[in-house]
């Protein structure tokens, strides 16, 4: 197996000579693992085009608005034929004790979870979890909340939605993101669609236009003045600034 490891500015970081090689072993059929944000690199030599994937969230909205076509999951790591993608970080040691357990014996990789002290490895039909509730506190009500807020990105969805969805009124909505984040629910979730308008501008050569529209805002003067308000700078200027 060619395990693939790339970086957070993978979109600028093709190799030839890594081309080269990657495409001799998928002509002789070796596994190639890609992990992390290695996926993006997959999917510009047209490797994925048949095939289900997952990379990081940090990276997903960047990479489903630039090869729209993709099977793009929320999975730790999919395996497809011969081709393996993963989330990175962690996820990339479940890879592998998924892999140590195929081929050697669940026994093998109990030892070597005891051995890193790890204790147990996910399944590939694990999600990824942008929010960490054991890390943030953020859990019950409040996380299914945030949960929609994401979903929604591109067509954001008003309060009184969300509360229906959630089974919970406006009002105790409110007090649990004050109490919570010291933050209005709409507030928070304009925060949400401005950070992915910004990784976007970072990680993607989209028009300004196309990215304001990915992430709910109506007209480019809208997306420009929001961000503005909240980063100091408009979009604009922040992609040449990088």
């Amino acid at each position: 197996m060619v395990v693939v490891c790339a970086g957070d500015t993978i979109e600028r970081q093709t190799s030839t000579d890594l081309r080269r090689i990657i495409r001799l072993c998928v002509r002789q059929g070796v596994p190639i693992a890609a992990l992390g944000t290695a996926t993006w690199f997959l999917a510009e030599m047209g490797l994925l085009e048949n095939a289900a994937c997952t990379i990081h969230w940090d990276k997903k909205a960047a990479l489903i608005e630039t090869f729209a076509h993709l099977k793009v999951t929320d999975r730790l790591f999919v395996r497809d034929a011969n081709l393996a993608t993963c989330a990175g970080e962690f996820a990339s040691f479940d890879l592998v004790m998924e892999l140590i357990s195929e081929h050697l014996g669940k026994e093998h990789a109990l030892a070597v979870c005891r051995y890193t002290t790890a204790g147990r490895w996910r399944s590939a039909s694990d999600d990824q979890r942008s929010i960490n509730t054991s890390e943030t506190g953020i859990s019950g009500p409040l996380a299914e909340v945030i949960q929609i807020m994401e979903e929604h990105i591109e067509d954001p969805l008003p309060l009184h939605d969300i509360s229906r969805c959630v089974g919970r009124s406006k009002r105790q909505i409110e007090r649990l993101f004050q109490s919570s984040v010291s933050s209005s629910p709409m507030r928070y979730y304009m925060n949400l669609r401005l950070a992915r308008a910004k990784r976007l501008i970072e990680q993607t050569q989209l028009p300004i236009v196309e990215i304001g529209i990915a992430c709910g805002f109506a007209s480019a003067s809208h997306f420009s003045k929001c961000f503005r308000q909240t980063f100091g700078i408009n979009p604009s200027a922040w992609r040449t600034s990088r």
